[in-house]
């Protein structure tokens, strides 16, 4: 099951009343603003604009606007010639449509939530045209404004633990670079493509009641340049002031994008054997598990290993009788397997359990048009 958030960049006006009284807007055009709107003043290297040598800084206003509920809608305004600027959206469809982080979305879902974002920001704009800027791929004439410029991917997989995965590296990032206890990644926050392994825990239905389940969460961070890369063949580009962005693409596409990216990595996993979880098999840990373990993580052949074993301990002839059987049994039960083997067909497949139905007329006929499948 997959599950994304996404960020739109764009150039649109606000109205000139809505940032004086953001609430009392909000109410009359029936949008569902969250709470009053707060600028935050910045200053800015004039360089850094339209006076490529001036030293002097600029004063800027900004704000973020939250719409429906806190990180559901995010709109980040900015100030410029006393006018007032959308620059980017942020859409968060799992709380937009279900009030909670990283719920199980289906394709609907993805044109409901397009659908809601474009209404609620609609009224909010000078221009009421300047409607079809707020989504991208809407506008069919002249000079697209709007584009994608993150999509950050995730999936979840149950039962393996961080410690399971080694050597890990990636052809577009190079080897794991921020390993931590929790955290596993590759590549840095100022690169286009990032991926992060976390280790998670979550909620499930079980044969009789809800549970905890331990794995892990691996999140693929995507962004302006690699977008066009990743989903062009899928989605639609266009040119936005000269540049190749992504304009469009269909919810199936995240989930194959995902998949492509990680079906590049190299590593393996070697999981924890079910006897080693069961305590009726005994200690969780144990000299013949130890050396087993070690023999699969290290090219020490096991011969070895068991001489020093040997050296250090002075194992009697009955620790030593005991160790010829466990040994090989133990080492039996770890099967290490590429890493790439994690990422099946099952684990993306859409679910709709527990789905709130999408009705025909929550879909903007537009968005249906321009993100519906192919």
């Amino acid at each position: 099951m997959i599950n994304y958030n996404l960020r739109i960049s764009t150039n649109i006006r606000l109205h000139p009343e809505f940032l004086k009284e953001p609430t009392k807007f909000a109410r009359h055009h029936k949008v569902d603003l969250v709470d009053d709107v707060f600028r935050e003043t910045d200053f800015e290297n004039a360089s850094d604009s339209k006076y490529p040598h001036s030293k002097e800084k600029i004063q800027k206003l900004k704000a973020n606007i939250h719409l429906v509920r806190h990180g559901a809608i995010r709109l980040f305004a900015e100030s410029e010639d006393e006018v007032d600027w959308v620059r980017s959206i942020e859409l968060d469809p799992s709380l937009l449509r279900y009030s909670i982080k990283r719920h199980p979305l289906t394709p609907d879902d993805l044109l409901a939530a397009l659908s809601v974002l474009r209404s609620q920001v609609a009224p909010l704009l000078a221009n009421p045209l300047d409607a079809r800027h707020v989504v991208p791929g809407l506008k069919t004439d002249g000079d697209s404004i709007a584009y994608w410029s993150r999509i950050e991917s995730e999936i979840r997989i149950p039962g393996i633990l961080l410690p399971c995965l080694h050597g890990l590296s990636h052809p577009g990032t190079g080897p794991a670079d921020g390993t931590s206890k929790t955290r596993i990644q590759f590549g840095d926050r100022n690169d286009e493509r990032v991926i992060q392994i976390e280790s998670a825990k979550w909620e499930a239905s079980g044969p009789s009641e809800t549970e905890t389940v331990q794995g892990i969460r691996l999140k693929l961070f995507l962004k302006d340049h690699a977008l066009p890369t990743a989903f062009g063949q899928l989605g639609r580009t266009a040119l936005v002031k000269n540049t190749k962005r992504l304009i469009t693409f269909p919810l199936s596409s995240v989930a194959h994008v995902h998949r492509t990216v990680m079906a590049r990595m190299e590593g393996s996993c070697l999981p924890i054997p079910d006897e080693w979880r069961n305590p009726e098999e005994g200690k969780p840990v144990t000299h013949a598990k130890a050396i087993a373990l070690v023999s699969q993580l290290t090219p020490i052949p096991i011969e070895e290993i068991r001489a020093m074993d040997e050296e250090l301990r002075h194992i009697s002839s009955s620790t030593r009788k005991r160790l010829n059987n466990d040994v090989p049994k133990e080492a039996a039960r770890l099967k290490p397997e590429p890493v790439t083997k994690l990422f099946t067909p099952e684990l993306y497949a859409p679910q709709r359990a527990g789905m709130t139905p999408v009705a025909t007329g929550e879909i903007d006929p537009l968005i249906a048009a321009a993100y519906g499948e192919r």
